[in-house]
């Protein structure tokens, strides 16, 4: 019994029962819209639902994951896990023990094809399944330059970002780092500003974060630890070049992470 009354929806868990492996072909995920909201369920076992969205503009998006109105709690069991990934499948963030409606933190990328997976968070059962328990996802973007755009953790990918300009970001995990590359093209000095948003929780700051600046050779100029508060540098005089900040957790293991 599939508790759907949408074709598409029942179109694709038809296919899933035909072709066993459905589930596992990624490339043919619903395609899904940004800024419009998507109706599933999971309707056996082991049941994954796939959701393919296409950012056409650099920025940031926000997830929303919503638990239908009218599903019995009791019978959402363990829940669900839901995954954002990049174009290669590669986990962006993941949520476990979802079991309430949630909306992710901003998460900022690059123009390109994202997915979002929905699967059982414990399957070692169905009686441990939210099985036809109908939610909700919905991609909401924004379009924007002022966010740091999500590379492979060292300065090989780092865009460069003008002087005197305000960029965002945010760590997405423990071991996550954010590089920042500047070109300063006359001698004198410069200072760095971190401010944390004032719609973080303060508790979830953690051990805060630490913060290093270095130059072109990633020799070390300055180091901040334990940030959990905004910051202003001393001047820091040095000639034109290109320097680099690093920004990553204080403490990177277990829930230390802001």
């Amino acid at each position: 019994y599939l508790n759907s009354s949408d074709p598409k929806e029942l179109a694709t868990h038809c296919m899933e029962d035909i072709d066993k492996e459905f589930v596992n072909k990624v490339q043919d995920g619903d395609i899904i819209a940004a800024n419009k909201t998507y109706s599933g369920t999971l309707h056996r076992q082991y049941d994954t639902d796939w959701y393919k969205v296409s950012v056409g503009t650099k920025g940031y998006f926000q997830l929303q994951f919503k638990v239908d109105e009218n599903v019995n709690a009791e019978s959402i069991h363990f829940g669900w896990k839901v995954s954002v990934l990049d174009s290669q499948q590669n986990i962006i963030k993941e949520y476990t023990d979802v079991k309430n409606t949630f909306e992710s933190g901003v998460l900022s990328y690059q123009t390109g094809v994202y997915y979002v997976k929905v699967e059982p968070d414990y399957a070692s059962s169905s009686w441990n399944v939210p099985i036809d328990c109908i939610y909700s996802v919905r991609m909401t973007a924004k379009a924007s330059n002022n966010w740091e755009i999500e590379g492979k953790n060292d300065t090989s990918s780092v865009a460069t970002t003008a002087t005197n300009k305000t960029v965002q970001g945010t760590l997405y995990k423990n071991k996550d780092v954010d590089w920042y590359k500047f070109n300063i093209s006359k001698t004198g000095y410069f200072q760095l500003k971190f401010a944390i948003d004032k719609n973080v929780i303060k508790e979830n700051i953690k051990y805060g974060w630490k913060i290093t600046i270095y130059d072109k050779n990633l020799n070390e100029i300055k180091k901040y630890e334990k940030v959990t508060a905004k910051v202003t540098t001393g001047v820091i005089p040095y000639p034109k070049g290109t320097y680099y900040v690093k920004v990553e957790a204080c403490l990177n293991y277990d829930s230390n992470a802001p």
